[in-house]
């Protein structure tokens, strides 16, 4: 089992890395409708990470945001999450939008199934935030059709 940030990463990633299948679809409607708004192709995004490029980016992640910053967010009951607990967070892959805009499976909810969530900037930065772009790695996966063929 691979391990990314002391968490174990979940079987089905492990299988579709295997498989060849862990990587974003062509469909730019798709990725509009998924991350909610314009997606650039433009600086190398969007992406999947496979499990080393996982651990050194969230591992940078986690050095820069430090332990008081607004790269945490901020927790929002109107839109989940608003924050992440680096500890319980492995960043899977970039939306990229110019700036880095990480996608992220988020632990808290869940060690097997963990809800993914994308950074969102804002200006002023302050208010930047972590929101849920779905529910768990099923619903993510299922969404993008990277689900193994039956």
């Amino acid at each position: 089992m691979t391990t990314v940030n002391g968490q174990k990463l979940p079987e089905s990633i492990n299988n579709l890395i295997e498989a060849e299948r862990w990587t974003m679809p062509s469909d730019q409607s798709l990725l509009n409708k998924l991350f909610g708004l314009a997606i650039s192709t433009g600086y190398g995004g969007p992406t999947l990470y496979l499990p080393q490029q996982m651990q050194l980016e969230t591992s940078n992640w986690i050095d820069l945001a430090g332990t008081d910053s607004f790269l945490h967010g901020t927790p929002d009951i109107d839109q989940l999450p608003g924050d992440i607990d680096p500890a319980n967070t492995v960043l899977i892959g970039d939306a990229g939008m110019g700036l880095d805009s990480p996608i992220a499976m988020d632990f808290r909810t869940s060690p097997t199934n963990p809800r993914i969530v994308l950074f969102v900037w804002t200006d002023p930065p302050k208010k930047s935030r972590w929101n849920q772009i779905a529910p768990n790695l099923s619903t993510f996966i299922d969404f993008l059709g990277l689900q193994m063929p039956t």
